[in-house]
């Protein structure tokens, strides 16, 4: 179950090329003539001149050289680390096909969970209404549908929560995925434009969390996360009032991060 929660939380998010990572690798191979023993000299200028940029540029880059190449000609392979911007993402091209390798490990893994839900007891009529939004979800996926997706993934989401109230003793986790659940609808709403049913599963989500601080057992050793979880929820529900996607994402990204390590 915690593999369905987390890939349906990393498929949102790619709905939206919203990464949980801070730096991306960057490969780039450049092929350049040999040079001679005589123009090695330069040759090390212009590979710390390269070094020398890259650094400015805020960024850690590798460099290999393959000498092996036909025609006289050398492969060098240079790798950055570039920093992921939540300001600066670009919202609508998507990589589906990701997205789609992605949902079709999901399908595969299905049956897995499938058998482990009858095993807790779980009704077969909330199976098969999961096992209905899987497909949902797949198929608008498959038509490269955003808002379709936004919307099967999140209602598809809500069923963790239910699950986790009939199965685990642990109250605190059903809390926790609810608490997900509201923030991650919130989420899907922002995306359509529907600021104001957003705030209200924010305070949802507020309320949801709540409860997690009547629990002296779970919050023993966590007090310092706890609590700053709560505030970036609040956080989260202030932004609202600027009514701006990227400004919401940047304080959407800090709580749903914080959340999947509770």
């Amino acid at each position: 179950m915690e593999y369905f929660s987390s890939e349906i939380i990393d498929l949102l998010n790619k709905l939206n090329n919203i990464s949980l990572d801070n730096y991306t690798i960057i490969s780039e191979e450049i092929k350049k003539p040999q040079e001679t023993s005589g123009t090695s000299s330069s040759e090390g200028k212009s590979t710390s001149s390269l070094s020398q940029q890259n650094q400015k540029e805020g960024g850690d880059q590798t460099q290999s050289e393959d000498n092996s190449q036909s025609n006289g000609e050398k492969q060098i392979a240079i790798t950055n680390m570039e920093r992921n911007s939540t300001l600066k993402n670009d919202t609508e091209n998507i990589d589906w096909d990701f997205i789609k390798s992605e949902i079709e490990l999901m399908n595969s893994s299905w049956s897995v969970l499938m058998l482990e839900l009858y095993k807790a007891n779980i009704p077969n009529d909330t199976i098969n209404s999961f096992g209905d939004f899987l497909d949902k979800a797949i198929l608008s996926i498959k038509n490269e549908d955003k808002i379709s997706s936004l919307n099967n993934l999140t209602s598809l989401y809500s069923y963790i929560p239910q699950f986790l109230n009939t199965a685990s003793p642990e109250k605190y986790r059903y809390n926790l995925e609810n608490t997900k659940y509201n923030v991650l609808v919130a989420y899907s709403l922002v995306t359509q434009g529907d600021w104001n049913t957003s705030l209200a599963k924010l305070l949802e989500a507020e309320t949801s969390f709540l409860t997690l601080f009547n629990d002296a057992e779970y919050i023993k050793n966590k007090e310092f996360k706890v609590n700053k979880t709560y505030m970036l929820i609040k956080d989260l529900q202030n932004s609202i009032i600027y009514t701006d996607k990227q400004l919401f994402f940047l304080k959407y990204k800090s709580i749903i991060e914080i959340l999947k390590t509770l």
